[in-house]
């Protein structure tokens, strides 16, 4: 599958450059401006949602956010509470918030921290 790709609905669009690819070799649909691979990233950049979780490995929190002119915190491993994560490696997932601001963030990283951490 190419990225920002979606079965159900197709490709995903980053919400300030929602144009196709133009160039021959790509012109499949997919979009001009990747989204990071993140559609809750998209949900969020274009103010559907104050802010989102992703569920980071390697590039999950922060790519979305580069793509996307978000605010990702990446939080140590441990400090934030990983119940109903799926890991693809038990040593380096973390969840952490993808937000507009940097207040936005920092208040969603609080709402999901360890209790008594």
């Amino acid at each position: 599958m190419p990225g920002n790709y979606n079965a159900v609905a197709g490709f995903g669009f980053n919400p300030y450059d929602p144009r196709r690819d133009p160039r021959e070799a790509t012109f499949d649909g997919r979009p001009a401006l990747a989204t990071g691979g993140s559609s809750s990233g998209i949900g969020t950049a274009a103010s559907f949602w104050a802010g989102n979780v992703g569920s980071d490995t390697g590039g999950s929190i922060i790519s979305p956010s580069n793509q996307n002119m978000l605010v990702g915190i990446r939080p140590t491993i441990g400090r934030i509470s990983r119940y109903g994560v799926i890991p693809i490696t038990a040593d380096h997932d973390t969840a952490g918030p993808m937000a507009r601001t940097v207040t936005d963030a920092g208040h969603h990283a609080g709402c999901a921290r360890k209790p008594g951490a």
